[in-house]
């Protein structure tokens, strides 16, 4: 994303603290507060800040699907307004959600090769 060969990449102001808490326990503060900036500063990463109807419908899916995060459904709720199809995750609880496909790799969807 940060070379261009990408869509701008999202993080929503939900998500940001899932990437960065990880850093900061692992890696220390520094790495935590380069990351942030990294994202924070890049062309190819966005961080976007949720509307209160995200946080609503998140928290209704939450609701509606037990063992998936809230930081995932809120998310889904997100992608589901603004017509994002691909989130990239570590985990598997994007998989429960059949119009989001989650990528773990380097993968570019948007390449026919």
């Amino acid at each position: 994303m940060d070379a261009g060969e990408l869509p701008r990449g999202q993080i929503t102001n939900y998500t940001l603290p899932a990437v960065v808490n990880p850093i900061l326990k692992a890696a220390g503060y520094g790495h935590a507060l380069e990351t942030v900036d990294f994202l924070n500063e890049s062309a190819g990463f966005r961080i976007r800040h949720l509307a209160q109807d995200d946080f609503a419908s998140g928290l209704a899916l939450f609701r509606r699907t037990p063992g998936v995060e809230l930081t995932e459904t809120i998310t889904v709720a997100y992608m589901r307004r603004t017509g994002l199809d691909y989130v990239y995750s570590f985990d598997d609880d994007f998989d429960r959600f059949d119009d989001v496909t989650g990528l773990d790799s380097a993968l570019n969807p948007f390449d026919p090769n």
